[in-house]
């Protein structure tokens, strides 16, 4: 006899069979990876403008340090004229959204019957209450994310103009979890109304990671290397690719309006299949100008005044480096002793040899 919860795996088991027969003849796996890479393709001006805001605002911590303080050479062929000002202006805008929005000491999940005459009731205010607390703990747990996730994603949202947040339910906890993903990591398509279409979502995993998440949906090659990275690990990447599209068995399915994919590129195999009422990709785009995918943001906007103080910063820097630190005349001798040579020293006199001033 099987237990209730073993009938509950098979009956689940037997659900998603059925929903991936549905499904198959709609998916498949080449003509979403050609979709895959024009959606990579058509935004690259939009990656430009971004690379330009990370360049400007946001500083590189590789530009700051010594090159033996982290691996790969340093940024020396240009020099940020960084302040802090900006970019701390801004995380200070976004943490002003995100505590007007979502406070976690204000229990802004609020529920109430239509009908007035059930709110009266003690037993209905109390199952109100319940779930209120249930709702609460929810978003304000540790583990779900959300806090830190909602303030990442409004500064992407901010500062580049677009950003993305991933709902999932953790099939491990049975917990929501919410997920800040990093925009160089997603790629949209719209519709003919402007609205999202599509959303791809690139994941690089080992292969003992994706068997982790998807097991023996796996291609066979794909799973023997799961198998064996569990016993020797190994850092090598590949890459999988998410696709969440409009629901095109939806007579079959009605209220599952989204059809979520996985992709193995390299095998070009779906490894899983799910359906949703909604999307579990939130994606906001700041303000987006006709024909155009992807939004433009506050700080793309204000770049001309960005750059004018980022400059202004950068001669002041230099002004008070010339003022603690000016340079100075040392004796000029034929033979030039190391002892003489000083930091900002300038040397009097001309080169024998090149008939040049000799700095």
């Amino acid at each position: 006899d099987m237990s209730e919860e073993q009938r509950q795996q098979a009956a689940a088991a037997q659900e998603q069979n059925i929903v991936q027969m549905i499904l198959e003849p709609y998916i498949d796996p080449n003509r979403l990876i050609r979709k895959y890479e024009n959606a990579k393709r058509a935004r690259q001006t939009w990656d430009t403008k971004w690379q330009i805001i990370q360049n400007h605002v946001f500083p590189d911590y590789r530009d700051y340090l010594n090159a033996t303080a982290y691996k790969g050479a340093p940024q020396t062929s240009k020099i940020k004229a960084h302040t802090g000002a900006v970019s701390g202006l801004i995380n200070k805008v976004v943490s002003l959204i995100s505590a007007k929005t979502c406070d976690p000491a204000v229990r802004w999940l609020d529920l109430k019957f239509e009908e007035d005459s059930f709110n009266q009731m003690f037993a209905s205010r109390d199952w109100l209450y319940q779930c209120r607390e249930a709702l609460y703990r929810l978003f304000a747990q540790p583990q779900s994310h959300f806090y830190t996730s909602t303030f990442s994603s409004l500064l992407d949202w901010f500062a580049i103009g677009t950003g993305c947040r991933e709902i999932i339910l953790r099939k491990d906890t049975g917990r929501i979890q919410f997920i800040n993903v990093p925009m160089q990591d997603v790629f949209i398509d719209i519709s003919g109304y402007g609205d999202i279409d599509i959303t791809y979502r690139r994941m690089q995993l080992t292969a003992h990671q994706a068997f982790q998440l998807w097991g023996e949906a796996l291609h066979p090659k794909m799973q023997s290397l799961g198998i064996k990275e569990d016993q020797t690990p190994t850092e090598q990447k590949h890459e999988f690719f998410e696709v969440v599209m409009q629901n095109p068995a939806i007579q079959q399915f009605p209220g599952l309006n989204y059809v979520s994919c996985v992709i193995d590129k390299a095998n070009k195999s779906v490894v899983d299949i799910g359906m949703h009422h909604l999307s579990p990709y939130v994606v906001s785009r700041f303000f987006v100008a006709p024909g155009e995918t992807y939004g433009r943001s506050y700080v793309w906007n204000a770049m001309p005044t960005i750059s004018a103080i980022n400059r202004l910063n950068k001669r002041q820097l230099q002004l008070l480096d010339f003022a603690t630190n000016p340079p100075i005349l040392v004796r000029d001798e034929t033979t030039v002793n190391q002892r003489q040579l000083v930091p900002g020293g300038f040397i009097q006199g001309l080169d024998i040899e090149i008939g040049r001033a000799h700095v």
